[in-house]
C-alpha cells in the first residue's frame, strides 16, 4: 500500500490517515498534553471514506482530508460523494457540505493558509473539470483559485506552508507559472499568495521526496524520502536537512536511516515530525527491516536516539506535547504484537518507551 503523506495533531485531536474505509479522527476527552486524556475509540459521530485517505489539514473548526476515495461514509453507513477531498466538522466528525471539490487523481498532500485557501497536492490533472496538474490552490468552498496559477509536471508528495511560501516535494522536475516552466528538482518554494516561484531556494535531490517538515525554530526544512545524494550531487539517504532562507544542504545534520533503498516500494522515510521543544526529528521510515522503524534523531547533528524496529512499514507519525503517534502496516514493534498498527511513545525519552494508556484498536493498516 501506498503512504500517508500528511499528519496533523492540532488543537484537541489527533488526526491520522486510515487505508481503507476509516478515518481515526481519536478525540482527546480534556485538554492539555497528557496521553491518557485520549480516548481509544472513534467518535461515535464521524464519517469514514470508502477509500484511503492519504493527507489531512485542519483550519478551525474544519478538517480536511484528500486522497483516493469517492466518497465519504455517515456513521449509518450511507454514502456521499467526494471525489478525493472532502471537508469534516472538526468537532462533530461530520461532513461539511460547505466544501465541495473534485479532483481525478489521487490528493497526496494538503496545506490551508491563514486565509483558508486550501492547497493541495498529489497525482491529479484536472480540478473541477478545470486543467490544473500535481498541485492547485482551493477556496473555503473548494472552487479552483485561478490566481494561483502553479502547477508540475509530474506528482507533488508533500506540501509545507510557511511565512508566505509554500514548500513542495515530490517527484516533479519542473514547475510552471502558467505557461512557463522552471527546471525545479522534487524540491521547490511558491510565493503565495503572489503565486510566483521563489528563484533563491533551489535544493535538489535525486529521488522522490515524501515528506515535508519546517523545524521549531523555521530555520530548517527537513526532507524525508527516497533520494540518496542531494544538492551538489553529495551522497545523503532518505532524511537531510536545507536551509529554510537559502534552500542550502546542511551536512551537519547526517543522519543514519537503515532501510535498504532496494527495498523502498512504499518509501523510504515516508512522514515527519519535531518535539515541541525542536530538539528531536522523527521519521516514520519503510523499506524492510532494518527499516520498518520510527526513528529519532537529534536535530542538531542527526545522531541516531532510538529506533523502534517494527515488521511492516511506519508510515505516518505525529507529536502533540510530549506524545509521539506513529501508525503504519507493522504488526508487532520489537516482537511485541501489542504495538499492531499504531503506537504511542514518550518524545523525551532517552529510549522510545511506549505508552499503553493510548492504544486505539483500528480495522485496517494505518497507511
Amino acid at each position: 500500500m501506498d503512504m500517508v503523506a500528511r499528519t496533523k495533531a492540532q488543537g484537541g485531536r489527533l488526526c491520522l490517515a486510515a487505508a481503507v474505509a476509516l478515518v481515526a479522527v481519536l478525540s482527546l476527552l480534556t485538554a492539555g498534553s497528557a496521553v491518557a486524556a485520549y480516548s481509544n475509540t472513534a467518535d461515535a459521530g464521524t464519517w469514514g471514506a470508502n477509500g484511503r485517505v492519504r493527507a489531512i489539514a485542519r483550519s478551525g473548526n474544519r478538517v480536511y482530508i484528500g486522497g483516493d476515495f469517492t466518497a465519504v461514509r455517515s456513521p449509518s453507513g450511507s454514502l456521499r460523494t467526494a471525489i478525493r477531498i472532502a471537508a469534516l466538522n472538526a468537532t462533530t466528525g461530520a461532513v461539511d457540505t460547505g466544501f465541495t471539490a473534485s479532483l481525478d487523481g489521487s490528493v497526496y498532500a494538503l496545506e490551508v493558509g491563514p486565509d483558508g485557501t486550501v492547497y493541495a497536492g498529489g497525482f491529479f490533472d484536472n480540478v473541477n473539470g478545470t486543467r490544473h496538474p500535481k498541485v492547485v490552490a482551493l477556496s473555503p468552498t473548494g472552487a479552483v483559485l485561478s490566481s494561483f496559477n502553479i502547477t508540475a509536471d509530474l506528482p507533488v508528495r508533500a506540501l509545507e506552508l510557511h511565512a508566505g511560501e509554500l514548500y513542495m516535494g515530490g517527484s516533479f522536475m519542473k514547475i510552471f507559472k502558467g505557461s512557463q516552466g522552471v527546471a525545479r528538482s522534487r524540491l521547490a518554494a511558491i510565493k503565495v499568495p503572489a503565486a510566483t516561484v521563489d528563484a533563491t531556494w533551489q535544493p535538489k535531490v535525486n529521488k522522490h521526496v515524501r515528506a515535508l517538515r519546517k523545524s521549531r525554530d523555521s530555520d530548517h526544512m527537513y526532507v524525508g524520502g527516497d533520494f540518496t545524494t542531494v544538492t551538489g550531487g553529495n551522497p545523503q539517504f532518505a532524511l537531510a536537512s536545507f536551509s529554510l532562507s537559502n534552500g542550502a544542504w546542511e551536512s551537519a545534520f547526517d543522519p543514519t536511516v537503515r532501510a535498504d533503498p532496494a527495498f523502498c516500494g512504499n518509501g523510504c522515510v515516508m512522514d515527519l515530525a519535531t518535539s515541541v521543544d525542536g530538539s528531536r526529528v522523527f521519521a516514520a521510515v519503510g523499506g524492510k527491516s532494518p527499516g520498518n522503524a520510527l526513528l529519532a534523531v537529534s536535530s542538531s547533528n542527526g545522531g541516531t536516539l532510538w529506533d523502534l524496529v517494527g515488521d511492516g512499514d511506519f508510515q505516518a507519525v505525529a507529536v502533540q506535547g510530549n506524545w509521539v503517534y506513529a501508525g503504519g502496516h507493522f504488526m508487532s514493534v520489537a516482537r511485541d504484537t501489542r504495538r499492531a498498527k499504531f503506537i504511542t511513545v514518550r518524545a523525551d525519552d532517552s529510549k522510545g518507551a511506549y505508552v499503553d494508556e493510548f492504544r486505539p484498536t483500528v480495522n485496517s493498516s494505518l497507511g
